[in-house]
């Protein structure tokens, strides 16, 4: 989870709510909450943040920081994964270049 949604879930828990009642009282859906929750999705929008923060009597500032903070490591993570793609095909495409240089260098008869 991130860092936003462990702080929201855990004090919904606290208040011993379910995801439906915290709907009711933010009018925000409960499918919406949950994804927030389980960092799904990081409300950067402040109406989100704001509900919420008021209803939980939270500082509206530290939940924008922490979806800010999620959104910057979720944002180094798709980096990382995408670096990790482009490295593997690089490893495909010298390891062909080598295979045929190999080839070329050799005689194999016909």
């Amino acid at each position: 989870m991130a860092k936003l949604g462990d702080y929201l879930h855990m004090e919904r828990r606290r208040r011993k709510m379910n995801l439906r009642e915290l709907s009711n009282f933010v009018n925000l859906s409960p499918i919406y909450i949950s994804e927030i929750e389980t960092g799904k999705k990081i409300p950067l929008n402040g109406d989100a943040l704001i509900k919420l923060a008021h209803f939980f009597e939270l500082d509206p500032g530290e939940l924008t920081k922490m979806a800010f903070q999620d959104k910057a490591e979720q944002r180094v993570e798709e980096v990382n994964n995408n670096f990790s793609e482009y490295a593997a095909i690089a490893r495909r495409k010298h390891k062909d270049t080598l295979l045929k240089k190999f080839l070329e260098d050799k005689d194999v008869p016909d």
